[in-house]
This record gives C-alpha cells, structure tokens and sequence, in this order.
C-alpha cells in the first residue's frame, strides 16, 4: 500500500481523528479534532497502550481522505487507545482510512457503559458486525476504509478501540460535531419540607448538607452556590457556612449541568441556650455529689467528672460544664464544690473489765458525739456482755467521722480458744490470714508414709479457709520453687489438687525454701491481718542450713510469723525445730498419726488469728 513509504519509522501505531455527529452522512468529515480538545465546553482526552503514534500527513483510500495528523494504530502491533469525555455523549462518527492490503485489520469498540453499535453508509473492503469493523481483506494499493458512526443507547464517557494492528496499520479522523449525553436535572427548582431559613449558630456554622430535597431527581445531586444562576464558579465548598443568603440547585454530574430553576434560602445566627450547671456546693470529704447540668444537650464537665454519675470530690475547685445544643451552639457555666475536712474521732482503746463493773465511754476529735447502744458520752454503764461500740463525732462544719471500741468482760463467752468448735473459722472471731506452707519433698519425705501426713495435714486447713484468706505453696527438694503463688481460700479445690501431686525426690535444699517462703509471704501480705509461714518437714534444722535463725528473726520484724509441723521427727531434731518456732512466735507442731492432721495444723493457725 501506498501508504507504507511514507509512513515514519519508529512512531506509534496508531492515529486517530473522530467526529461527532448527530446523523449518518455519506460523505467526509469538513471539520477534526485531536486530542486533547475542546468542544463546545466538553474536555477531551486520550490514554493508550502498544503501537499508537501520528501519521504527519494526508491520506486516501475510498475516496476519504484523513486529516492530515490523524491518529496511526496499530503499525507494528497490538494497540489499545481510549477517548475520555468530560461530559456524557451518546454518539461519534469517525473516519477510518489505509486499512489492510492485503489482509484484514479488525477493530474492536468498547465504552465504560456497554458496547455501541456501529453502522457506516460509505465505506470499501469492509464489513460491520455489532461493536466490531473488520477492514482491507483483498483492497487495493491504498486499503480500506469508510465512514462510521458509534452509537451508544445509553450514556459513556470513554471510548476504547483496541485491535491486533500489524499490517501497517490504519489511520483513524474524528469529526467535530458532538452529540452528547441527556442532563437529567431538569428545570425545576428545589423544593424543601422545612422552612426556607436554616437556623444556624456563630461558629461552626450551619451545615447546609443536612436540608433534603423533596422533589430531587434520582441520580442527581443537590448542591449551594452564592449566586444564581447556578454554576461551577459560584459553587458552596465549605461543609458549614455562615450568616447569608444561598441557592440550592440540581446538579447532573454525568452530563456536568444544573437545574435552570434555584431555591434561595436565608441562614441566620441562632442565639443558642444557656447551660446553668447547679448551685454552689459545700460537702465534707468523701462525701458522694452528683452534678446535672440542665438548659442544653451534650454536657461535658471538667476534672474527670460527668453529667448524672456519682463522684467523690477529693479537694476544693471549680467544675466547668460545656453544652452543645441541637444547633450546635456551645455554652460553659461553672460550679464551685467547698470540700470540708473531717474530724478524726478516736473512741479511745479497748477496755476488758470483770463482769458488772461500771466503764465510762469518751470519744475525741468533734464537737457533737452520738453514741450507738443507747450509751452517752461520759456517762459511767455496767455492760452486760462483751461488746463492741460505735460513735459518730460531728464538727462544727457539719462533717463527721466515726470509730469503735470494744468493751472485754473477764470470763465472757468465747474468750478462750479452746471453747471454740474446731471447724469454727468464723470472720468475726478470727482475722483474715496469709498463710504460706513450705513442703519438704526430699527423698526421705517417702518413707514411712511420712508425705501422705505432709498432704494430710495442708489439707485439714484447706477444709476451713475463707475467701478472704490467702495460700501459697512452696517445695524444696534439691532446689527451692513456687507452685502455688499466693491464690484466694476460694481457691482451696485447685491447691488441694496440686497438693495431691506432689512426690517426693532429691535432696533437701531447706533455707532456700525457708527464704522463698518469706518472700511469698512478704508479697501477699494482709495488713491487720495473720501473716505465717509453716515448715513441714521430716528433717532436723541444723548448722548446714546455714543462718536460718536470722531469716526468721528479720521477716518476724515485718510482723510475719513462723511455724514448723515435725513429721515423724526424731526426737533429737526437735530442740532446733523448736528454737526456730520460738524465735519466729509460732510453734512447734508434731505429727505422727492421721489424727494428728486434722487438729494439729488447725489449732496452729487458729491459735494465731484469734481475735480475742
């Protein structure tokens, strides 16, 4: 062909020129454009892929003759090559030159809304079967070629042609006349339910994006402009918007239009509400306020506290409140809370006197005391039975602060211990305890049934304790570890498991447990509480333990105590087992029968959280 000497060598393969048109014609087009252009306010670009370049000149084939910087595809290979509209168009008509010669070119036409249909009334060489043009089989020097018109039944903004190219390519022309895509916002202007003025507030401003539209086309937006009529220029950016004077519109953003018809609208500055956060407040410390703000919405206070929750002010400041109302006015109100000390009452210390004595109870610290028991400050009375009494002491600033005594009677029921059923761990007559049990599982706890006596014995306790009591459990053997750390008395079921598990092996490692066990119950330990720590052991305390002794005498200074329970002991080993019993205030405890267990051990811990 004709065209291949004058084509130039290393250009892409494909040239395009396109014409929009609004009818079929026969004849070429009088007028091309070439990406990027723009027609009658409608941007047009191109993207593409492969062999696309320019041809440079014109060129005839079919009697049509292309423009002459018509797109040239396909002229070494595969090319894919997009139109982009800026605005929605339905159809367009272009000019197809130098096809084939003397094989085939086949293009394929596509859009980003389904595949048009193609129909031509002047071309050569060429046939048309739905969205594809296969052109040039068999043509003369010049190829094929026509004119073809692209329509679409709906909508597109991109075109795409894409073939196999090779055959020198083809030249592509697009006409100038546009038929372009229908603007669905119609003529009508906005209508809104709510009154034409939206009641804004100073700051923020009123948010125009909340108003809809009654009579809103589908698939339209609604948007604000300045000034009518509307347009792209005059258009609302701002998401909130002061005081003035605005026009809402219909906008087609497919066919880039807007409605010819406005609504206006008026936006005026709210006053907004007034918050009043409350009264002035004096209380007395750790007593329980509530603030309620009320004349607004959305209350957030300052210093941690919140709308309607009951709080403990620790010091004297002001509270701030800040209220946004429903149109987004902001108000603050602050309340002053005078936090008032209170006294420190002291009923005096326990007394024990013999049955059908008089005492005098005086309390200090207030002004105004108020006894329980139908007792009177200062005022002598014979107590019947051991009690316990309680005072509330006032000062002169309304604030008041309370504290106990307990009143002994000599010989009164329940004073001593061993009055006391065994099984009896009640709360108000024993304090809570910590108790840790260091288990001797050497080698020769294996004998003698002497580690079934060891299980036995934790047992017996584990039978008693409370909730509020705290077990740990520490073994030795050749080394020292912690099995269980300090755990609830609820937990006694998964300890005795745990206990049950136990065997015995290696050799006896006895101050390293000795000192791992003071420091469980260091970690654990209860203020006001029992604190003890309890060896059980077959063995003898002696010079190889190293200085034992003195562990026991400095955790003793941190108020925790130390027991030792002797199983099978001989009887030699019992004077330095007792020694350090002694000189941690506990004792000795020796077991040798199963009956042993279940007393022994009790009685031991018992005997050291006894209240009375």
């Amino acid at each position: 062909m004709e065209k291949r000497k004058i084509r130039f060598l290393g250009l892409p393969a494909f040239l395009l020129l396109a014409c929009f048109s609004s009818s079929s014609f026969s004849q070429n087009c009088t007028s091309f454009f070439v990406p990027p252009a723009n027609i009658d306010g409608m941007e047009i670009t191109e993207t593409h892929t492969g062999s696309v370049g320019t041809y440079g000149s014109a060129f005839t084939s079919c009697s049509i003759t292309s423009a002459a910087d018509a797109a040239w595809l396909g002229s070494s290979g595969p090319f894919s090559y997009t139109l982009h509209f800026s605005l929605p168009v339905r159809q367009i008509t272009m000019q197809i030159t130098a096809t084939g010669n003397p094989g085939e070119e086949n293009f394929t036409f596509t859009t980003n809304n389904g595949n048009p249909t193609i129909t031509t009334t002047n071309s050569c060489y060429t046939k048309v079967e739905g969205n594809k043009i296969y052109s040039g089989l068999d043509s003369p020097g010049n190829g094929g070629g026509g004119v073809f018109i692209v329509k679409n039944s709906s909508d597109f903004t991109e075109l795409t042609i894409t073939g196999a190219g090779g055959l020198n390519g083809s030249l592509f022309s697009f006409c100038a006349n546009v038929v372009k895509g229908n603007c669905n916002a119609g003529s009508a202007a906005p209508v809104f339910k709510e009154p034409r003025m939206l009641v804004g507030c100073q700051g923020p401003g009123a948010r125009l994006s909340d108003i809809p539209a009654m009579n809103q086309p589908k698939g339209v937006e609604l948007t604000w402009h300045t000034s009518t009529p509307a347009t792209g220029s005059n258009l609302v950016w701002s998401e909130r918007v002061k005081e003035g004077t605005y026009y809402a519109a219909f906008y087609d953003k497919k066919a880039n239009c807007y409605s010819s018809a406005t609504t206006k609208l008026e936006v005026v500055a709210a006053s907004g509400s007034k918050v009043f956060a409350g009264e002035d407040m004096i209380v007395c410390q750790g007593t329980e306020i509530t603030f309620n703000a009320t004349g607004s919405q959305n209350y957030k206070w300052s210093g941690g506290a919140q709308q309607n929750v009951p709080f403990k002010p620790s010091h004297t400041t002001t509270y701030t409140v800040t209220a946004t109302d429903e149109n987004g006015c902001t108000s603050t109100d602050n309340i002053a809370v005078t936090v008032r000390s209170v006294p420190n009452v002291d009923a005096g210390g326990d007394k024990t006197i013999k049955k059908g004595e008089e005492v005098t109870l005086t309390a200090y610290g207030a002004l105004i005391y108020h006894w329980d028991k139908g007792i009177k400050q200062g005022v002598a009375f014979v107590p019947e039975a051991t009690d316990t009494y309680t005072v509330i002491g006032t000062d002169a600033n309304g604030c008041s602060d309370e504290d106990e005594v307990t009143v002994s009677l000599e010989g009164a029921a329940l004073s001593k211990l061993d009055e006391i059923p065994l099984e009896n761990f009640d709360a108000s007559l024993f304090k809570p305890v910590n108790v840790v049990f260091v288990l001797d599982i050497s080698n020769s706890m294996g004998a003698s049934n002497k580690l079934d006596l060891l299980k036995q014995s934790v047992g017996s306790l584990l039978d008693i304790v409370r909730p509020e009591d705290k077990i740990s459990l520490v073994t030795y053997a050749s080394e020292a570890s912690v099995i269980v750390p300090s755990t609830s008395g609820s937990s006694s079921e998964e300890v005795r498991k745990k206990v049950e598990k136990l065997h015995s092996m290696g050799s006896t490692a006895g101050l390293d447990g000795i000192k791992l066990g003071f420091k469980q119950a260091k970690k654990a330990f209860i203020e006001g509480g029992t604190n003890l720590v309890i060896v059980i052991t077959d063995g003898a305390f002696n010079e190889q333990m190293g200085d034992y002794l003195g562990v026991i005498e400095k955790y003793l200074e941190q108020e925790i105590n130390f027991s030792v329970v002797g199983v099978k002991n001989n009887p030699k080993d019992e004077a330095n087992m007792r020694e350090a019993a002694e000189m941690g205030k506990g004792s000795y405890v020796p077991v040798f029968k199963a009956i042993d267990t279940k007393t022994n051990l009790v009685m031991e811990i018992k005997k050291h959280a006894f209240k009375l």
